[in-house]
C-alpha cells in the first residue's frame, strides 16, 4: 500500500505491505460499503445500477435487494437489521430479518427530506443521519420526486422510540460522520467546504460546541465523502488523492493513495480494528465499484430542450409551432418573439400574462381557439373555416392545450407540421400537424 504525507508513527496504522484485494469492478456508483460481524459478509451498494450487493471471502459476491431504490450510505444496529439513507427514495428505511422493509423517517416537520445521504448508529439505538439534496440534481441518481422542500441541509437524530429532531443545521453540505470510540464526539465531513467539524454530545443525544476539526487540502481528483473512525480516535476521510488519516488532535497523520476517486471505506474482518481488513470503496475500476460519478446539473428546468421541430419546405404552408403571423402580399413572413412554447420554456404565469410579442386582437382569438399552442391557424376572423375544422376533426386536439396547462414542473412543447399527399391537408383528410408534449 502507497502513502504519502506520513507523520512519524504511521506505518503502525498502516502498513506498508498492505495490499488492495479487487472484489468487484462493476458497480455503478457504489457506496455505503459496511462489514456484518454475524455472517462475515461485506455489503455495499450501487446507486446508478439501483443494487444492494454482499461478498463473502471464500463465496464470492450476490444480489441482496434489486431494485434498492438508489440507496446511499449503509449500516447494521445492534439487533443486526440493515438500516439505510435512501438517497433518491428521500427516507431512511430499515430492512428486518425477514426481509420486510420498514420506514423510520421520511418527513420532518411536515416537509418531506432532502436526500439522506450517511448514516451511523449510536449504541443507545439512536439513527443519526445526513441529510443534503444530493440525489435531487444528480444524473441518474434522482428518485421521482425532485421538488426541494427543505431549505437547509441538515443532520437528524432518529430516537430509540421513533421520534426525529434536527440536531445541526448551520453546514453547507454534510456528508460523512462517525462517532468517536466513546462517542462523547460526532465528527461530519462538509464536501462542499472541504473540512471536518466535531461536536460534543450530550446525554439526551443533542448535539453542541460544534467547531473545526481539520481542513481537507490535496489538488488531486477526490472529495471529503465517507468518513470512520479506528479504536484509537484517528478520522479516516476520503479526500484528493484517497484516504487522509487524521489523529485525534486534528492534524494529518497521513494519505493513503488510492489509484482515482475514492467514494467511501468500511472496516472489515472479525476483530473490525485499524489493523485489520481496510475495504476500500472506489468509483471506478479496478477496485470496489466502476464508473464515474456523473456530473450534476443545476436544475430539472435547465434540462428541458426543445425537440426537433420538421419544417415545410414551403414557405406558404402553416407554421403551426409560431405564435404571432403577419401577411406581407402572398407570402407569410413570421415575426418569432424571444419567449415562446416550441422553446421548451412553459411557465405557469403564461396563461395570466399572455404571450409576449403578440396583439390583442390575437391574443383574443387564441383563447377562443388554441390558447397555448394553436396550429393550423388561419388569419383571425376566419371563423368559417374554423367551424368547418371542428366538424371534421372534432374538438379532440383542443383539449391538448389544457393537459399542457395541468401539467407542472419543466414540460417541453413543440408542434410537428406535415402536409398531405395532395399538398393540401384541408383536402387530403390529413392532419397538417400535431401537439407534441414531453416533461
Amino acid at each position: 500500500m502507497e502513502f504519502d504525507m506520513a507523520a512519524p508513527g504511521f506505518e503502525k496504522i498502516v502498513s506498508r505491505d498492505s495490499e488492495l484485494e479487487v472484489i468487484a469492478q462493476d458497480a455503478q456508483v457504489s457506496e455505503g460499503p459496511v462489514w456484518n460481524r454475524r455472517t462475515g459478509e461485506f455489503y455495499w451498494v450501487s446507486i446508478i445500477g439501483n443494487t444492494i450487493w454482499k461478498w463473502k471471502p471464500g463465496a464470492g459476491r450476490e444480489v441482496v435487494m434489486r431494485p434498492s431504490h438508489k440507496a446511499d450510505g449503509m449500516t447494521f444496529d445492534r439487533q443486526g437489521r440493515l438500516v439505510v439513507a435512501g438517497w433518491a427514495w428521500r427516507r431512511v428505511w430499515r430492512m428486518e430479518l425477514d426481509g420486510t422493509i420498514k420506514t423510520l423517517c421520511s418527513h420532518y416537520d411536515g416537509e418531506k427530506l432532502n436526500t439522506p445521504n450517511d448514516i451511523v448508529v449510536k449504541s443507545d439505538g439512536s439513527i443519526y443521519f445526513t441529510d443534503p439534496p444530493g440525489a435531487l440534481n444528480s444524473v441518474e441518481m434522482h428518485g421521482e420526486d425532485v421538488q426541494r422542500y427543505l431549505d437547509y441541509c441538515g443532520v437528524f437524530r432518529i430516537s430509540p422510540e421513533g421520534e426525529t429532531t434536527l440536531v445541526i443545521k448551520d453546514m453547507v453540505y454534510p456528508n460523512g460522520l462517525a462517532f468517536s470510540p466513546d462517542e462523547s464526539l460526532l465528527y461530519v465531513n462538509d464536501t462542499r467546504e472541504f473540512l471536518i467539524r466535531v461536536f460534543d454530545v450530550r446525554p439526551d443525544g443533542s448535539l453542541a460546541n460544534g467547531r473545526l476539526f481539520h481542513k481537507i487540502t490535496g489538488t488531486d481528483e477526490g472529495m471529503p465523502d465517507g468518513l470512520k473512525v479506528d479504536s484509537e480516535g484517528n478520522v479516516y476521510c476520503t479526500g484528493p488523492g484517497g484516504i487522509h488519516v487524521i489523529s485525534p488532535s486534528g492534524s494529518l497523520s497521513g494519505r493513503l493513495k488510492v489509484p482515482a476517486h475514492v467514494n467511501n471505506m468500511g472496516w472489515g474482518d472479525t476483530d473490525r480494528r485499524s489493523g485489520g481488513t481496510n475495504l476500500v470503496q472506489r468509483s471506478g475500476s479496478p477496485f470496489v465499484g466502476g464508473g464515474a460519478r456523473a456530473p450534476a446539473l443545476p436544475s430539472a428546468r435547465a434540462r428541458v430542450r426543445a425537440a426537433p421541430v420538421s419544417r415545410p419546405k414551403n414557405r406558404l404552408a402553416h407554421r403551426a409551432h409560431d405564435f404571432r403571423h403577419e401577411r406581407t402580399g402572398r407570402r407569410r413572413r413570421v415575426a418569432r418573439p424571444k419567449n415562446t412554447l416550441c422553446r421548451g420554456k412553459l411557465q405557469p404565469t403564461r396563461r395570466r400574462q399572455g404571450i409576449a410579442g403578440v396583439s390583442d386582437r390575437e391574443r383574443r382569438n387564441a383563447r377562443r381557439s388554441h390558447r397555448l399552442a394553436h396550429f393550423w391557424r388561419r388569419p383571425p376572423g376566419n371563423s368559417s373555416w374554423r367551424r368547418r375544422h371542428l366538424r371534421r376533426h372534432g374538438r379532440k386536439h383542443h383539449c391538448m392545450r389544457r393537459l399542457a396547462a395541468q401539467w407542472t414542473g419543466s414540460v417541453s412543447v413543440c408542434l410537428l407540421t406535415g402536409r398531405g399527399s395532395a399538398g393540401n391537408s384541408r383536402r387530403s383528410g390529413r392532419p397538417a400537424a400535431q401537439l407534441c408534449v414531453r416533461r
